[in-house]
């Protein structure tokens, strides 16, 4: 009895384990192109002032243009960067908040307003390009979006 009890357990466990398990590689419920993510400060001098990046079919970019993004969808002009640099942000994807393409917002926040700086964040998503600018003050901009905002200036700061 004791036998059969043991293997009832053991297979109620291996079911929880194996159902708990999240696969990160499935990526995002939504189809997404590309993403392009970046920081930019306007009262600033020098290249470091505006980071922009693309993601794109497995590489990463970085942008040589480092035009003050607007209103409206980033123009950059891009060029590969190794491999070693996609392998450190290749998951973001995976880490943007899912209620974000919900939000009719587009600027979060007052983005660089007492040069605080500013997040850019673009995907193209399902066929349509989305983008957003985001406060780098976190007390600005929604609790779902707090997480993901210290990651991308964490991972910006770990490209440059």
């Amino acid at each position: 009895m004791k036998s059969l009890l043991l293997k009832i357990v053991c297979v109620f466990a291996i079911l929880g384990i194996a159902t708990s398990c999240k696969d990160d590689s499935a990526g995002p419920s939504y189809d997404t192109n590309y993403i392009v993510f970046g920081s930019f400060f306007g009262e600033c001098l020098g290249e470091p002032c505006i980071e922009i990046f693309k993601i794109e079919n497995g590489k990463l970019y970085e942008d040589t243009a480092d035009i003050y993004p607007e209103q409206r969808l980033y123009e950059g002009q891009f060029i590969q960067l190794p491999q070693s640099k996609y392998d450190i942000v290749k998951d973001i994807i995976h880490k943007v908040p899912e209620e974000l393409l919900n939000d009719t917002t587009i600027v979060f926040g007052v983005p660089d307003a007492h040069d605080q700086g500013g997040l850019y964040l673009e995907l193209k998503v399902e066929g349509k390009r989305k983008f957003w600018l985001i406060d780098t003050e976190v007390t600005r901009i929604p609790v779902y979006l707090r997480s993901f905002s210290n990651i991308l200036k964490e991972y910006i700061n770990k490209l440059q």
